[in-house]
């Protein structure tokens, strides 16, 4: 982590590429695989929780806690979501945006500028998904997907 801050790598790239000749080899059946699966995970890697402040101690019942926080800003969003909307336009014209803001402000924020920076992309197509719901569709049907981004934690 000390070297993500120092070099401010903030992008992380995590490829994905199953061929259909070898889709045998998945867990996932041939016919979840179809003609192979291609997409990119790109992760946000030096705000959120693992830069956050953290606190640990024992509270007034005498039980240990952790407290840590999860921070993002504005421009470090704009600027994995800038990396995101690049790569996707250079592929299939499709990003998901992966999220929690059923439950989480920060994602609330993430998907604003989301929006906000897909202006400057009108070639392409933001989806939004809660990171539960992708999970099962990284399981059902992977081939929808082109380019993820998301923040660290997921």
């Amino acid at each position: 982590l000390p070297l993500r801050r120092r070099y401010d790598t903030f992008a992380n790239f995590r490829p994905v590429y199953l061929p259909k000749e070898i889709a045998h080899f998945s867990p996932l059946k041939p016919e979840i695989i179809g003609d192979g699966v291609d997409f990119i995970i790109i992760r946000e890697l030096v705000g959120g929780l693992y830069f956050g402040k953290k606190e640990t101690g024992v509270n007034d019942a005498g039980r240990r806690y952790v407290n840590e926080s999860l921070e993002y800003d504005e421009d470090q969003i704009a600027r994995i979501a800038r990396v995101a909307f690049e790569t996707a336009q250079k592929r299939k014209g499709v990003l998901h945006n992966i999220h929690k803001s059923n439950v989480l402000k920060s994602s609330v924020l993430w998907n604003e500028v989301m929006e906000e920076v897909g202006t400057d992309f009108p070639d392409v197509e933001i989806k939004h998904i809660l990171v539960d719901a992708a999970a099962t569709y990284l399981c059902l049907n992977p081939g929808q997907f082109d380019v993820m981004v998301m923040e660290n934690m997921f």
